[in-house]
């Protein structure tokens, strides 16, 4: 028996979004607007951090947004200690982290084979 499809939170897309909607107006005034803290409309912009059902909801008004619209299905398991590592890092994107971490996990199996080999190091 399979284990049935997961779903994860579009954080680069909501961010988007929250960045297209804010325009030239300051991070103070939206958060002002919309009750949510400055720190966590920055994170949440900058695909940092996954807002609580609260905020999730109160940006999705806001955005005038189905909520629905920032899941995917993940149809196997996409947890990726070194990808989240490298996501860890200030101002990284998902896109900069997955390119790091394939770039790493090709080096490492080029080692793999070469040490394979007898009278290689």
């Amino acid at each position: 028996m399979t284990a049935p499809p997961g779903f994860r939170l579009n954080l680069e897309l909501l961010g988007k979004r929250v960045r297209e909607k804010r325009g030239k107006r300051s991070l103070r005034e939206i958060s002002a607007e919309l009750d949510i803290g400055i720190a966590v409309l920055s994170r949440v912009e900058n695909a940092k951090l996954l807002p609580d059902y609260h905020n999730f909801g109160v940006l999705c008004h806001w955005l005038g947004d189905h909520p629905g619209e920032y899941f995917i299905i993940n149809d196997e398991d996409t947890t990726d200690p070194l990808t989240t590592q490298l996501r860890a890092a200030k101002n990284m994107s998902l896109e900069t982290a997955t390119a790091f971490a394939e770039i790493i996990r090709a080096a490492y199996e080029q080692v793999l084979e070469q040490t394979a080999k007898p009278g290689t190091v």
